[in-house]
């Protein structure tokens, strides 16, 4: 929730947006996180902290196109950890709308989705630092093996005429 109210909040500070003249919802906007509770705010790093230590590196669950987007990045594509941690963000707007409904098994099935983007977020957080360099290795190699199958095929294809 922290997060969704500071990217809100945040539209209204961009060099692209012209300045707010009144001097009163300049003070609001700039104070807005006197708002938040003692305790609930959390700035990226201890986000990112809480999710490492939530969620330990674990090689059989980080799922190939995870630490193959890191391995060799897709220009045009976000990395992986930002993909994640933007559908992490989602998945907890749409719980919240969820719960506000009174929809609590959506809200149950959900979380075993947020689960799987924290964890993957987490994942592809150590991958980024450095951290088990071998399976960014591994996921290099078979991002080579599966590109030398692609074009094999196509070649093939354009071989029989197909």
């Amino acid at each position: 929730m922290h997060q969704d109210a500071y990217e809100f909040f945040e539209r209204f500070d961009h060099p692209h947006v012209p300045e707010l003249d009144n001097p009163f919802v300049r003070s609001a906007l700039s104070r807005w996180e006197l708002a938040i509770p003692g305790g609930l705010e959390y700035s990226e790093e201890q986000t990112d902290e809480l999710l490492l230590a939530a969620f330990p590196f674990r090689e059989d669950r980080v799922l190939p196109e995870t630490a193959g987007e890191i391995a060799d990045p897709l220009m045009g594509q976000d990395p992986p950890y930002d993909s994640w941690r933007g559908h992490r963000y989602e998945m907890h707007g749409l719980m919240r709308h969820a719960y506000r409904l009174g929809l609590t098994y959506v809200v149950e099935y959900l979380e075993q989705e947020r689960e799987v983007c924290a964890a993957q977020c987490a994942y592809a957080l150590a991958l980024d630092c450095g951290e088990h360099p071998e399976v960014l290795e591994r996921a290099h190699r078979e991002n080579v093996e599966d590109a030398r199958k692609v074009a094999e095929h196509f070649a093939g294809k354009e071989a029989t005429g197909v």
